[in-house]
């Protein structure tokens, strides 16, 4: 019964993507994403010698994953990938490979997936595979494993010289070069790909490759970082999603951190996916009018912002008549403000961006359908630019974790094994006829 049941799953099999292949159109399980934080500007491009991805856990439980068609996949397993196109024509990946084995430890394997964008590659690479998959060269090196335990900071860098490219992770104040590909260039965030891809910068989560998505529950803190001059900023605009691999993951919800407004984090909780702009996000503004003076109060998520600069503007062009800092209160005080219709203006900061407010209520609800640089990040979001149903998957080669030993028969790998050898039986029996 359990041959004939293997003959089935053959067929069926033989029309899937072999586990240990890359594809570049992958599918997402229902609402899944790459949840994490990326950057994507479209208002320029920006090149850098160095990324850095870091993320400070407080608690993680990995379950299940499935492959694009559904079928179960494998339990406590899950990517974090750091991710960056390298002059739109290289996909350079550094992932660490977690594998949960009890409710506090982990192990950590990290992989170098290397694409070439252009064609497969010529030239050779130490302790590597290189393959190529659809006509694009793969370059894949998995790494010795660490072990983790809750609670737990890890980051994930990409550096680049004249040489290459190195590709390092820190953890428990230990930092370590990896692995070193003799290849140039500059990463590269803003703009496509040689394929049409989003050049993001890009720290998420997924599942164990091969396409997959994984269920985790997590509490952490993630930040991303590219080097600018000689110091490593962060960047102007964030989301809550990366837009070029094809793992995602599913109870994974992502909010900024704004406490501190020059220095802000992803809030990675576990909720729905939920494809967002983190920041710059536009304050609230409400505009209280008495004879001639005049109060504007600056806020967000219900917090009032001090120190921000307020605007006040009339005339037609609009030009600014007096200009005010917000107290602790979020207050600006303006006095001899004798129009009855003008223009609040915050010219934003590092996270907040730039927002209007009208005098008149009737003016301000229509002003409200105006588009800022935020609307334009969230109109980007939500386009078709981007479907979130398109991007690499990644190629780890066997590189995956198996999930801890247990008493419980797997049936559906030891049938997915028996296929597998009964496909090479019927392979060879039919070679053999045609001789």
């Amino acid at each position: 019964m359990l041959w004939r049941r293997a003959v089935a799953i053959f067929i069926i099999a033989s029309m899937l993507i072999p586990l240990s292949s890359a594809t570049i159109v992958g599918s997402q399980i229902g609402s899944s994403f790459p949840m994490g934080i990326s950057t994507f500007p479209l208002s320029g491009v920006y090149y850098t010698k160095e990324v850095e991805g870091a993320i400070n856990v407080s608690s993680l439980q990995i379950g299940e994953s499935y492959l694009p068609n559904g079928q179960p996949f494998e339990m406590g397993n899950a990517s974090l990938q750091l991710n960056a196109m390298v002059d739109g024509l290289y996909w350079a990946q550094d992932v660490a490979l977690i594998c949960q084995q009890t409710s506090s430890t982990f192990n950590i394997r990290f992989v170098v997936n290397y694409w070439n964008l252009s064609g497969p590659f010529t030239l050779k690479v130490n302790n590597a595979t290189v393959t190529s998959f659809q006509g694009l060269g793969v370059i894949c090196y998995l790494s010795p494993s660490i072990s983790a335990t809750i609670p737990f900071n890890l980051s994930l860098f990409m550096l680049e010289n004249r040489t290459g490219i190195s590709f390092g992770y820190a953890y428990d104040n230990h930092s370590k070069i990896y692995y070193f590909i003799p290849i140039s260039g500059s990463f590269q965030i803003g703009g496509t790909s040689k394929i049409g891809l989003p050049n993001d910068l890009e720290l998420v989560w997924g599942g164990p490759g091969g396409g997959s998505v994984v269920s985790i529950h997590i509490n952490a803190l993630s930040e991303i970082f590219y080097k600018q001059g000689d110091k490593m900023v962060i960047p102007n605009e964030t989301y809550s999603i990366g837009f070029d691999t094809g793992e995602s993951v599913q109870g994974v919800n992502v909010n900024a951190d704004l406490s501190h407004l020059f220095s802000p984090k992803a809030q990675e909780k576990t909720g729905a996916d939920n494809p967002t702009v983190l920041w710059p996000i536009p304050p609230s503004i409400s505009i209280n009018q008495h004879n001639s003076s005049v109060n504007v109060t600056v806020y967000v998520n219900g917090k009032p912002i001090p120190d921000q600069e307020i605007e006040v503007e009339t005339g037609f062009p609009l030009s600014p008549i007096a200009k005010a800092l917000t107290n602790q209160d979020g207050i600006a005080s303006f006095t001899n403000i004798t129009s009855s219709f003008f223009v609040v203006y915050y010219p934003g900061n590092f996270t907040l961006s730039y927002s209007y407010a009208i005098s008149s209520p009737a003016l301000n609800s229509i002003y409200s359908s105006l588009t800022s640089y935020y609307h334009k990040l969230l109109s980007f979001l939500q386009s078709e630019e981007y479907s979130f149903k398109k991007g690499i998957t990644s190629f780890f080669n066997d590189g995956r974790y198996v999930s801890p030993p247990s008493t419980t028969v797997n049936y559906l790998l030891l049938e997915y094994i028996v296929a597998i050898v009964v496909g090479v039986v019927i392979s060879a029996v039919l070679v053999r006829l045609k001789t």
